[in-house]
């Protein structure tokens, strides 16, 4: 007999477990070989997860590309200014999407770093503001207004910058998104009293307190 077993706890453990009966001195009793499935079955349930979010991941930068590229093609063609700007911005998301194909052909690598906390420092207030700039060519097609209280102090974190970025512009993605013509984006970030406080803040300012830094993009008419 064949069965699958599983285990809960802070790593969820899988194992197929097949049982025989054997005879004993004693009695009869059963014999059980546990076949761990748990990285095979992690492995793939990391590959569908990753599949499903990539086009998600990646058609951001795209549609950043395509309108950054009529707007170079457009009213910029004479201004060398804005296109030192704009192929800056461009060359952002190209490394971002060179990135995330990376990161779809070595899904060992993601499997690997699953459980390694981040070692690398980035600032929340700077990368908004990046981010801020990248989305500009799509709020304004769809008429949102983006505002900015990014004025305060470095907001330094421990955490994947890369990663963090792609947070951050989902969030802000997602406000441009689901936002009304005229409406408008409020991107801020700021210290909260409590993870409780980041995690549910609302419209009020985050203000000072513990030393939690939260970014947030609320979105209003």
């Amino acid at each position: 007999m064949v069965v699958d077993y599983e285990t809960l706890g802070a790593v969820d453990e899988h194992f197929k477990v097949y049982v025989a009966p054997v005879s004993l001195a004693s009695g009869q009793g059963a014999l059980m070989v546990f076949d761990d499935q748990t990285a095979a079955i992690s492995t793939e349930q990391m590959r569908v997860d990753f599949l499903a979010n990539a086009s998600h991941e990646l058609r951001t930068p795209l549609a950043s590309l395509t309108l950054l590229i009529e707007t170079l093609g457009g009213h910029a063609r004479s201004d060398p200014e804005a296109q030192d700007k704009f192929l800056a911005l461009m060359q952002v998301q190209a490394e971002r999407m060179a990135r995330l194909i990376d990161d779809l052909l070595s899904l060992s690598k993601i499997e690997l770093n699953e459980h390694v906390p981040p070692a690398e420092h980035a600032d929340l207030v700077q990368l908004s503001k990046e981010i801020a700039d990248t989305l500009a060519p799509i709020a304004a097609e769809r008429g949102v207004k983006l505002n900015l209280a990014l004025n305060g102090p470095a907001a330094t974190v421990i955490g994947d910058r890369f990663q963090l970025t792609q947070v951050a512009q989902n969030l802000i993605d997602n406000a441009i998104k689901y936002s009304p013509r005229d409406g408008e984006v409020d991107i801020e970030v700021g210290l909260a009293q409590s993870r409780d406080e980041a995690t549910n803040a609302g419209e009020p300012p985050l203000g000072g307190g513990k030393p939690v830094h939260a970014a947030r993009a609320a979105s209003r008419k």
